[in-house]
Formats: structure tokens, sequence, C-alpha cells
């Protein structure tokens, strides 16, 4: 028999994974998870309730962040014009990596943690070839836009 999750457990684990996501995309998943608790509000006993492991709570933040990288490839790759889908997928690739370096090291580096997550990175980087692909047979990439030339002298 299946036990259903309490509503206000739910809200907490929810609660957790937003503080954990922010916090490590600020300092890295190597932040004490004392200090995850003492963000959230919670005692360290709720956390490990929920992630009994270090892991844990950061394979549930690092999903979150993997999740919204794929919506945001979607989306690109959904834009019909095949130079606003590339820019729009870079621009949105820059603005991970600005808002959150601390999962993106853990992603794209060498930790362990971006390991469970290599199918969505090689996936993300053969969804930005199609695009780049795209944008060559449109004759995108052949010559700037004109709205990223700049004014003569």
């Amino acid at each position: 028999m299946t036990r259903k999750t309490r509503a206000d457990a739910a809200a907490n684990r929810e609660h957790i994974v937003a503080t954990a996501r922010e916090a490590f995309a600020a300092r890295g998943v190597d932040l004490p998870l004392r200090e995850v608790a003492r963000r959230t509000g919670l005692g360290i006993a709720t956390l490990y309730r929920h992630f009994p492991t270090r892991t844990d709570l950061i394979d549930a933040a690092l999903a979150g962040h993997v999740a919204a990288c794929r919506a945001d490839m979607r989306a690109a790759q959904a834009e019909p014009d095949a130079w606003v889908a590339l820019s729009a997928a870079i621009r949105a690739f820059a603005e991970h990596q600005i808002h959150a370096p601390g999962l993106n090291e853990a992603l794209l580096g060498s930790h362990a943690a971006g390991d469970a997550f290599r199918d969505d990175r090689q996936a993300h980087a053969a969804a930005l070839e199609q695009l780049v692909a795209r944008a060559h047979r449109q004759g995108a990439l052949d010559e700037a836009p004109p709205s990223a030339t700049s004014a003569s002298p």
C-alpha cells in the first residue's frame, strides 16, 4: 500500500529543493547542508527526512535546473526563425551561466553530481547542433542579421 504524502510535507520538500537550488546556484553544491536548512527556516532533521543524503538533495536541485534548460531548448527548437531560435538558445544558456554558476559547475565540471545528467547534456548539445545547422540552411549565419550589425563610424 502506498502512503500519500501530506500536503505540508510536500510543500516542505518543494521549499527545500527551491531553496537548495538557489543556494547551490550561488555558492556551489559543496555548501553545507546546515546552511541550506537555515535558509529554508526548517530544521536539519526535516531536511534529512526528505533528503537522506547530500547527493539526494543535489540531484533534486540539479533536476529542476536541467528541466529549465530543457524547456528553454524546446522553446528555441519550436521557434520557426532560425536566427531567433539560435540566439534565444544562446541567450538562455548565458543566463543560466550568469545566474547559476554553482549548478553549472556541478553539471558541466568534474563534480560527480553531474554524472546523472550526462544524457541531458548530450541531448542539449545535439539540439544546439541542430539549431546551428538549421541556421546555416536558412542562411542566418552567412552574414550578421540586421539587428546585430553595428552602425558605421
